[in-house]
């Protein structure tokens, strides 16, 4: 996951972090160090390749515009899924991208969470209680849009659905004043 200011043109953002994380899966594919600089030539001419070969867009599978809704992300010739995950939040632009399978990412500012907290709309039962503080709260928040986003839905699917201890999400570092967390689709096993 990076961080970017949130004026940038995401789709630019999300092709040169696909072609980084291109890159850096060729690298893997060296077979001796004596190899090191045919691969590492090997691998800038992958990503550059790679690089016109990537393309991004956005699907609401609401309505089916293609000008706003969930990212996505296509390379030619690649036969392995690349998720892409965005969000805005202040002057805050999140990314975040992964081969194998969807991703979500989410940024929240702690103070906004705080000034529209509800908890019955945001947490599941066995989670009512768990976030009390306004920090607390935006990572609960954060880390449910991120889940949605891995899942693909959004907020068509009420937060309070969405029980946390089953998803693997993770809380990652984030600029003053804000909280972010990045999930994968793949859930994992919890006790109800």
């Amino acid at each position: 996951m990076h961080f970017h200011a949130v004026e940038q043109d995401a789709d630019d953002i999300l092709r040169a972090r696909i072609a980084d994380l291109l890159g850096a899966a060729t690298s893997t594919l060296g077979s001796s160090d004596a190899d090191a600089d045919a691969d590492a030539d090997a691998d800038a001419g992958a990503g550059a390749h790679a690089a016109a070969a990537i393309h991004v867009g956005r699907l609401c599978p609401l309505c089916g515009s293609a000008a706003h809704g969930r990212p996505w992300a296509r390379v030619a010739d690649l036969a392995m899924p690349i998720g892409v995950s965005l969000s805005r939040s202040g002057p805050h632009l999140a990314t975040a991208v992964r081969a194998g399978g969807p991703i979500g990412v989410d940024i929240e500012e702690i103070r906004s969470v705080a000034s529209r907290w509800d908890e019955a709309l945001v947490a599941y039962p066995s989670e009512l209680g768990l976030a009390t503080t306004a920090l607390e709260q935006a990572r609960m928040w954060s880390r449910k849009e991120a889940v949605l986003k891995a899942f693909g839905t959004g907020l068509a699917v009420p937060m309070a659905q969405i029980v946390l201890a089953e998803h693997e999400v993770i809380d990652v570092p984030a600029p003053p004043g804000y909280v972010a967390a990045i999930a994968t689709d793949d859930p994992r096993p919890a006790d109800r």
